[in-house]
């Protein structure tokens, strides 16, 4: 399942309002979620092969995201807080059931500097097939090794860090008396 996006994604982070002492996100990403939400069957596009169920991975888990971004332009922007307003908007619009690490487990990106089309971003939904979860536990494997290896890990525990101390003498604070 891919989602099209021809407009910049707001990020949700940036420009947030405080107002009687509640933070609330920018007004231009409310009004993108909103309209995205609203307007989610307008984003879809399904492959030939693909069932048409824009809710199939709403109770699922082990989800991956693509993104392919394509940059027109040479401004910059948070790539993080553009990803983070991608999963809380799917979420929003019931396409999954949350966005921790326990749905979406796996995501790649890719950025297209050089390109002329007026779209911005593609996310592709996805379930992670069998042999991407064995190629992830292959992939962590070797992080399961240092961790369980307890040489290193004494190692590490009784590494000191030297702090450098200031040359710098604390003034003595001196009481002042006043006569009355």
């Amino acid at each position: 399942m891919f989602f099209i996006f021809k407009d910049r994604i707001p990020p949700k982070k940036n420009s947030k309002q405080i107002v009687k002492w509640h933070l609330f996100s920018s007004y231009r990403y409310d009004y993108w979620n909103k309209y995205v939400v609203s307007n989610i069957k307008s984003f879809v596009y399904f492959q030939n092969n693909e069932k048409k169920d824009l809710y199939k991975y709403k109770n699922e888990e082990n989800l991956k995201i693509k993104v392919t971004f394509f940059l027109k332009d040479k401004r910059k922007f948070d790539l993080t807080n553009v990803l983070q307003s991608i999963e809380d908007t799917l979420s929003d619009a019931w396409i999954i059931k949350d966005d921790n690490y326990k749905v979406l487990s796996w995501f790649e990106y890719f950025i297209d500097k050089n390109t002329k089309s007026d779209i911005f971003a593609i996310v592709e939904l996805s379930k992670l097939t069998e042999k991407e979860i064995e190629k992830k536990k292959k992939a962590f494997s070797k992080f399961y090794n240092i961790l369980n290896n307890k040489d290193l890990i004494e190692k590490i525990e009784n590494i000191k860090i030297p702090i450098k101390k200031s040359n710098k003498k604390k003034k003595k604070k001196e009481k002042i008396y006043f006569d009355i």
